[in-house]
């Protein structure tokens, strides 16, 4: 945290040799290959993930005044903060279709990540070459390992790029007051964007701790003042049920599903974990080494505790590789300059690590490639059966439907009747009694039923007493790329025999 954009002395090709030279080149390609799908899908209407749906009703219920958090026993929910509602739902109030315009927003946030990760690397006099290397892996690992959080309609990307944006805006000058109240904002409302992205602020906070006593008593005092003052805002406008429904979520937990899910992502985010050890382990640390260590820590610790809960994918690790990300960026520049001796060449440490991160990613890369092509090549087949699909939902009564995928329901007009997800979680938690599920799916309240697999006696979102009782009261009457669609066996005779979708 000091003053000021410095270029090292490792800018230029130095003793970078073209091996090198082409690992920076292969990581920018392979990483703009990783984008192509994200971007082409991004005016299709096929749903990405199963989220999608869900921000587009909150975001549409922030502008339109409706009510953003529903008692605790209501068949719907909202556990994010109302920030990014607000900020999607009056962009897309004027641009259009909301689940597109949150897709964008989405985009341009993980760009905008990936900018201010290299900026964070250059104010470290990381060389562009090397910055350029860390970040173009960083963007190719996360493509792979979660290529549906990437151009899709969720707030994740948005708080992230709020946080990273205030980072190097803090980093650049922390004694600067103007400054640090502008990144304390930015990083404030990035944490009201999306929950639990708390490791950047708390590694922030430890290093003007270390660094720069006086800027850290006006950054507490600031942040205590501009919590309370936003907590009380929430509070006024949104009742007692935003706290019960951000901070009180039911949420089934399993003390088995950490260890696997934190092995699993870390083998996959390999290519920007592996060097960052080098950049951040030694007994001196400087400011920006201590940070990283900070950083890195407290973003495996908040996923570890997040994957033991139900829901929780692989945006929990979005801070580990980022941290890891900018570790391997501070090795590169450790090892730069340093020789290691293969046989009767000298070769810079620092072009062995470019090597191997480009190697590691191409480990990934035929697989991550392959699953995208798949989706790429199917997305006319998914978006002409998705266009069905919402045909069908909306001539036989849209009103009393219940969709999985919530992207059907929004884009046929029905109303928000059921969050599966959400409500899945009161019920085997114990919130809900299972008797819900025999009212709501009797074949009378909801008319109506969109499920992404056929129900049977197991558990899904919703546990195994909803799907018994669904598929004892309602039969299939079309199957498509997204599932099947379901009305009452009392109306069967109205719709027709099963039919397959596009």
């Amino acid at each position: 945290m000091r003053g000021g954009l410095r270029y090292g002395a490792a800018d230029g090709p130095g003793s970078m040799d073209r091996m090198t030279v082409f690992s920076v080149v292969f990581l920018g390609a392979l990483a703009g290959l990783y984008l192509v799908e994200p971007v082409a899908s991004l005016g299709h209407f096929a749903a990405r993930n199963y989220n999608e749906g869900w921000n587009a009703y909150w975001a549409h219920a922030a502008v339109d005044g409706a009510p953003l958090y529903p008692p605790p026993g209501a068949t719907v929910s909202n556990n994010y903060p109302p920030l990014g509602f607000f900020l999607v739902g009056y962009l897309a109030h004027w641009l259009g279709d909301f689940i597109v315009v949150g897709r964008l927003v989405g985009l341009v946030s993980f760009l905008i990540v990936a900018i201010n990760a290299w900026l964070w690397l250059r104010l470290n006099d990381v060389s562009r070459y090397h910055a350029t290397a860390v970040v173009a892996a960083l963007v190719a690992a996360i493509c792979g390992f979660a290529p549906w959080y990437i151009g899709a309609n969720d707030p994740q990307w948005l708080a992230h790029a709020l946080m990273a944006t205030g980072l190097v805006l803090l980093w650049k000058d922390s004694a600067s007051s103007y400054r640090l109240m502008a990144a304390l904002v930015l990083v404030m409302l990035g944490g009201w964007v999306k929950p639990l992205l708390v490791p950047l602020p708390l590694a922030l906070t430890a290093g003007l701790y270390w660094q720069a006593r006086r800027s850290f008593w006006l950054w507490v005092a600031g942040g205590s003042v501009l919590m309370a003052g936003l907590s009380t805002a929430a509070l006024m406008l949104f009742g007692h049920d935003f706290l019960t429904d951000v901070f009180a979520a039911p949420r089934v937990l399993s003390i088995k599903r950490p260890l696997p899910t934190i092995l699993g992502a870390v083998i996959r985010l390999l290519p920007v974990l592996a060097l960052a050890p080098f950049g951040t382990i030694r007994w001196r640390p400087s400011v920006a080494e201590r940070f990283v260590c900070v950083y890195g820590a407290s973003a495996v610790a908040v996923a570890a505790i997040a994957s033991a809960g139900s829901g929780v994918a692989e945006n929990a690790f979005f801070d580990v590789a980022l941290a890891g990300a900018l570790g391997s960026g501070l090795a590169l520049k450790r090892l730069s300059g340093r020789a290691v001796n293969i046989g009767r060449l000298a070769v810079d440490a620092a072009a062995l690590g470019v090597i191997a991160v480009a190697g590691l990613v191409l480990l990934e890369a035929p697989w991550a490639i392959g699953h995208a092509g798949r989706r790429l090549g199917a997305l006319e087949a998914r978006t002409e059966s998705t266009r069905q699909d919402v045909e069908f939902l909306r001539t036989h009564g849209p009103e009393r439907a219940a969709c999985e995928n919530l992207a059907l329901c929004y884009w046929a007009g029905a109303p928000f009747n059921v969050d599966f997800f959400n409500f899945g979680q009161k019920l085997k938690s114990g919130m809900v009694a299972t008797l819900e599920c025999e009212r709501l799916f009797d074949g009378h309240t909801t008319r109506l039923i969109q499920l992404e697999e056929r129900p049977g006696p197991f558990e899904s979102r919703l546990p195994a007493a909803c799907n018994e009782a669904i598929d004892a009261n309602y039969v299939v009457v079309r199957e498509s790329h997204n599932g099947v669609l379901m009305v009452p066996r009392n109306a069967q005779r109205a719709i027709g025999s099963p039919r397959v979708g596009a």
